[in-house]
């Protein structure tokens, strides 16, 4: 697996599991006793800030991106990546 692959499909793994991760917290929070009105956590924004900050936007991947976008056109698997990273920003 390459390291543009790992970026979108850390990046799918959260979008489709956040939910579960965020229910969890409130299982928790109840099983514990803290009392809360609150629908959502912030979990979902905090974590898409960080990621965002931390790995899209951390030197190396940003450079790999830029380097390896060039040859998007020779492969599918490629191309979906960076639709897929280019939809994350």
């Amino acid at each position: 697996m390459s390291v543009i692959q790992g970026v979108t499909e850390f990046f799918e793994l959260f979008l489709n599991n956040a939910d579960k991760v965020e229910h969890i917290f409130f299982e928790l929070f109840r099983h514990i006793g803290i009392k809360t009105h609150q629908k959502k956590t912030f979990f979902n924004a905090v974590h898409y800030r960080i990621y965002c900050q931390k790995v899209i936007d951390s030197p190396g991947v940003k450079q790999m991106i830029q380097e390896v976008r060039q040859f998007a056109d020779h492969s599918e698997e490629l191309k979906s990546c960076f639709q897929k990273i280019d939809q994350i920003r």
